[in-house]
């Protein structure tokens, strides 16, 4: 990293080879993990989110997909890097992310796509605001929690749903109110009678967090 192979492996993932082009996302997915602020910034300004965006979209490749959100969980593990992600990119990147647990794919790829939405979701209150109102992820929660038996899946759902629904932080009422149109209390409440005493714990925080709301 000290020698300057960032910009390399930006331009690499370009590259009109599949298999070059994975193993540059791949190096700079783990240059970023636990980075410091100065590499991932480094990395920010010289990769091209539009293109890792653009991968996701049109992508059959699970291992290239896995690498790209695996890239973009490292790069928004900072709310100031994931506000800013969000600022530059966020339209197309909930509505990218939304397609991918809509779509069926692996558990391994949903509990990741769920992963980059809870970093995204840790920023400011507008990050959180713009993914409660975007009816494809919420109703691509709600069908997880209804149809999906991987606990880590499930447990990805929760962790958004609380930090979208936490009443610490401004405008909650409003994201509240998304999640409930769509029938998240209804699948929290079954939860709380699952046999994984993990699930039914965070359940019960969640539902308190809408209780408390109403009062």
């Amino acid at each position: 990293v000290t020698e300057g192979i960032i910009p390399t492996l930006s331009v690499l993932c370009t590259h009109s080879n599949p298999q070059i082009q994975l193993n540059a996302i791949w190096a700079l997915m783990n240059c970023s993990r636990e980075a410091s602020d100065v590499i991932v910034k480094q990395i920010r300004t010289s990769v091209s989110l539009e293109h890792i965006i653009m991968l996701l979209q049109h992508q059959q490749n699970e291992d290239l997909i896995m690498k790209c959100l695996g890239l973009l969980m490292n790069l928004t593990q900072s709310m100031e890097e994931s506000d800013s992600i969000m600022d530059e990119h966020g339209v197309g990147l909930i509505q990218t992310l939304g397609a991918i647990l809509a779509v069926g794919c692996s558990d391994q790829i949903c509990e990741q796509a769920l992963c980059v939405l809870v970093n995204l979701s840790s920023g400011c209150t507008r990050s959180r605001d713009r993914i409660a109102e975007s009816d494809l992820v919420v109703q691509c929660l709600v069908q997880l929690l209804r149809t999906n038996k991987n606990t880590s899946v499930l447990m990805a759902c929760c962790k958004l749903i609380q930090y979208l629904s936490d009443i610490s932080h401004a405008g909650h009422s409003h994201r509240q109110n998304c999640l409930e149109k769509v029938g998240i209390q209804l699948c929290l409440q079954k939860m709380e009678f699952t046999e994984n005493s993990h699930l039914q714990e965070v359940a019960k925080q969640i539902l308190e967090l809408f209780s408390t709301s109403s009062l």
